[in-house]
């Protein structure tokens, strides 16, 4: 036996013993591959990789419906894939899935899309349980949706550059139409029953796309393409050339806090909030600067400020606003979308000046945004 049959038997002896961890394996090697070569959620190399990823997933789930029939004993390449498209169509939706979930976690308030994550995590972590795997067709073809509503929830925003309930709703009409033309294509092409076409696509399909829309109406999917960079609580902000100046007081041990969110109010101190957040480039929309003040067990809204962004800068679009007129208590400050969805939050405590505080001179300190 010559060494390349040799290796050759030793590889398919390795292949059968471990075949059944395979497709584990690759679903997580296109998660980490993903992790450590994702770029920003606009990039177009990203875009077209992920379409590309979605046309290939989509060819290979059709394939298995046609059981590899197509010209399968004479295409080598059509081989390779029978063997192996478990292993490759996880790869793909490892992929295509970690990227979508680390762009949705990176727009999520966690306190209000932790639903969603949790329920995107679940999918990425059950898809890798035998029992789930053995659903077969039905379950592959809810994740290969799952990826092409999620893409095309991140594209139109891109696209148009812009935010909002219609544009959502456009991106779940063009998935509506890709799972009608799917689930028409098998039925022409007559490779699955019409009543099991119904029962494993198109019901599931449509609930699934339900969900999804309901997730959105319940203000649980986080507002991609949008992401909130930073925000902070300061005594003062102030613009010099393209840098901010933020003017704060807190002591090197409350390290975990951002400006002053144990803000100590003089007369006559402004409250301010500083935002940096991202968006892409050719991107212009407004968002609202809710703040909220804790009153009788609930955060009630004192005022909501409106501040337009535009993208194209890569740590994200800065602006601020502050307050004049507030009383000693705890606070809140929502960044939100102008149809509601929440991009972030930051909570804050307003504490009256002592005697004590009167008497010591202040010394700011001062973080540079640039």
């Amino acid at each position: 036996m010559n060494k390349i049959d040799y290796y050759k038997k030793i590889t398919e002896e390795y292949y059968q013993k471990y075949e059944a961890y395979l497709p584990a394996f690759f679903f997580f090697a296109g998660f980490f591959f993903d992790i450590f070569t994702l770029g920003q959620i606009d990039e177009l190399a990203n875009l077209l990789t992920q379409f590309i990823y979605l046309l290939f997933a989509s060819y290979l789930l059709i394939l298995e419906f046609t059981n590899f029939k197509e010209n399968t004993q004479s295409n080598k390449a059509l081989l390779l894939l029978q063997k192996y498209h478990d292993e490759v169509f996880h790869f793909l939706l490892g992929s295509l899935l970690s990227a979508f979930a680390l762009f949705f976690f990176k727009s999520a308030s966690v306190a209000n899309s932790f639903l969603f994550i949790i329920l995107f995590v679940f999918l990425l972590v059950i898809n890798e349980f035998e029992a789930f795997q053995k659903l077969g067709k039905m379950i592959r073809f809810l994740l290969l949706l799952l990826c092409f509503i999620c893409y095309f929830t991140l594209l139109i925003p891109i696209l148009i550059g812009s935010i909002g309930s219609f544009l959502f709703l456009i991106s779940m009409t063009i998935s509506t139409l890709l799972l009608f033309g799917f689930y028409k294509y098998l039925k022409v092409r007559e490779l699955i029953p019409s009543i099991e076409a119904k029962r494993i696509i198109l019901a599931p399909g449509i609930v699934m796309i339900t969900i999804f829309i309901l997730f959105y109406f319940l203000q649980i999917i986080p507002p991609v393409p949008l992401s909130l960079e930073s925000i902070g609580i300061y005594h003062n902000v102030k613009k010099e050339h393209s840098a901010y100046k933020l003017y704060h007081e807190r002591t090197w041990y409350r390290f975990w806090e951002t400006g002053d969110q144990r803000f100590i109010a003089r007369t006559g101190d402004k409250l301010f909030v500083f935002v940096s957040i991202f968006s892409p480039g050719g991107f212009s929309d407004s968002v609202n600067l809710r703040w909220m003040r804790y009153i009788n067990g609930e955060f009630k809204t004192s005022d909501k400020i409106k501040m337009k962004i535009t993208g194209g800068r890569g740590a994200g679009f800065r602006g601020f606003s502050f307050k004049s007129n507030y009383l000693p208590g705890e606070y809140r400050v929502k960044v939100e979308t102008m149809s509601g969805l929440e991009i972030g939050r930051i909570n804050l405590e307003v504490i009256k000046a002592t005697s004590e505080n009167l008497q010591e001179k202040r010394s700011f300190k001062i973080d540079l945004n640039i």
